[in-house]
């Protein structure tokens, strides 16, 4: 049994596929780029899933109702459906749609997948079974705690993002969705457990042991989510950081899709990796696919 993790090229956006080791999929956020459906691809192969009552997608997390995080939403209901489903449900919808209007997948999204849809609670004993001792926790800050800490209506719909903390096998993957660097350090603060997921602990022995392998940077990688007291707790990312983003258009300011050159720092990156890479993005290098094997090695690789 192992674990593959594709990070797609969609551009200015994000979709994350998770194959667990039970086989199960799980996706984080379901962006498209104009001539690829992450969804529509892997719908084509739902039948290599272990489906959860029927349902091929076993979990679809929406870690916030931004365009690009959920331009293929209707390619989910007509492809796709999750079994479970975790979004928030208590946003401000005004601050949401503030300056904006709706899009068609906004407005299917809130119609097929907010409340009433998907509220039933799911009892511990029938929570899903990712196997070989994998977890895959989520945390968030509130609505409240957000517009408290957050400067502008979008920052706020980025500071509710859900992070993701996938462990197996000794490794520890974080997805961050598009937290802002306040957002990312409200949500080390107030959650505690997740502060033990991803920091650095002395061992009994002197070591140092915990942190993070690989980080589905915040935010696209941009400078407005870069937090040094995300890698004061965890130290630098161990295999490489991951960015998920576009190159700019023909008449587009480049500081609107620039990357914060940190993520290639050393202090941030110890690029343990054959190739020596201290951060990967979609934009140079494509699709990015991570595996985990039995034999408790990874690989990585790029296709364009």
């Amino acid at each position: 049994m192992s674990l593959a993790v594709i990070v797609f090229n969609v551009g200015r956006g994000l979709c994350v596929a998770i194959q667990t080791p039970s086989n199960r999929l799980v996706l984080i956020d379901c962006g498209n780029s104009d001539n690829f459906s992450p969804v529509a691809w892997l719908a084509e192969r739902r039948h290599q899933f272990q489906a959860r009552n029927g349902y091929a997608l076993t979990k679809l997390i929406i870690t916030h109702p931004h365009n690009d995080h959920i331009a293929d939403i209707e390619q989910i209901t007509n492809l796709l459906r999750p079994s479970i489903i975790l979004r928030h449900s208590d946003l401000d919808w005004a601050r949401v749609l503030s300056g904006n209007e709706p899009t068609q997948a906004f407005t299917h999204y809130r119609n097929h997948y907010c409340p009433p849809h998907y509220c039933e609670s799911i009892p511990p004993d029938q929570q899903p079974d990712w196997g070989e001792g994998m977890t895959l926790n989520h945390y968030s800050i509130s609505s409240a705690a957000s517009a408290q800490v957050s400067a502008s209506d979008n920052a706020y719909v980025n500071n509710l993002s859900f992070a993701s903390v996938l462990k197996y096998r000794g490794y520890t993957f974080v997805f961050m969705g598009d937290n802002e660097t306040e957002g990312t350090d409200a949500l080390l603060a107030a959650h505690p457990s997740l502060r033990n997921e991803v920091g650095v602990q002395r061992t009994v022995t002197g070591g140092l042991a915990g942190g993070v392998h690989f980080l589905i940077a915040a935010h696209h990688g941009h400078p407005s989510g870069f937090s040094t007291g995300w890698f004061d707790l965890t130290g630098p990312t161990k295999m490489f950081n991951v960015v998920s983003e576009r190159s700019a258009g023909p008449r587009e300011d480049p500081s609107r899709v620039a990357v914060d050159s940190r993520y290639s720092s050393p202090d941030f990156s110890l690029a343990q990796n054959r190739e020596q890479r201290r951060m990967v993005s979609t934009r140079s290098d494509g699709h990015i696919v991570i595996t985990v094997d039995d034999n408790n090695q990874w690989t990585w690789r790029a296709i364009s």
